[in-house]
């Protein structure tokens, strides 16, 4: 699941004009505080749009006062990534982990989050324990292949 925001927010539709885009998802949400709906609106646009890291204040906002979701995190997750704030990030991917250690999705996430601050090792370890949670209808072979890739980068 915090893949797929990453990846919709990469690849997804085109927005369009950013500006006017944000700007009306920044009034809805001042509108509906608490609407995670409207949050992650807010975060794809700007995400889209070029300016991730501007995501990641709406989003603290929104944990400090608004009952907190495993979607925001994992948008949090997301967004920290794409602005190489790897720093929150890897905090993110660390709550999603204490809150709940089977969480396969959160190691592969973490995974790239280590990856991406230059935690090869650590990034290998997180690929093998999402390895260990997979079920046999997930992708085995492709976290084998990763795990195996990133061992050999972090010798």
């Amino acid at each position: 699941m915090m893949l797929f925001f990453f990846l919709a927010c990469a690849s997804g539709p085109d927005y369009g004009d950013f500006t006017s885009l944000v700007e009306q998802e920044q009034e809805r949400l001042a509108q509906t505080p608490c609407s995670k709906e409207h949050l992650l609106e807010l975060a794809k646009a700007m995400a889209k749009g070029g300016r991730p890291q501007d995501a990641i204040t709406p989003i603290q906002s929104f944990e400090a006062s608004c009952p907190a979701s495993d979607e925001v995190i994992q948008m949090k997750i997301s967004v920290a990534s794409q602005a190489k704030n790897w720093p929150v990030a890897l905090a993110a991917a660390d709550a999603v982990l204490q809150k709940d250690p089977s969480q396969r999705e959160a190691y592969r996430m973490r995974a790239e989050v280590r990856k991406g601050s230059g935690d090869k090792a650590g990034a290998a370890h997180d690929l093998q324990q999402a390895y260990l949670l997979d079920t046999p209808s997930s992708n085995s072979a492709n976290h084998l292949k990763e795990l195996a890739q990133m061992q050999e980068e972090a010798e």
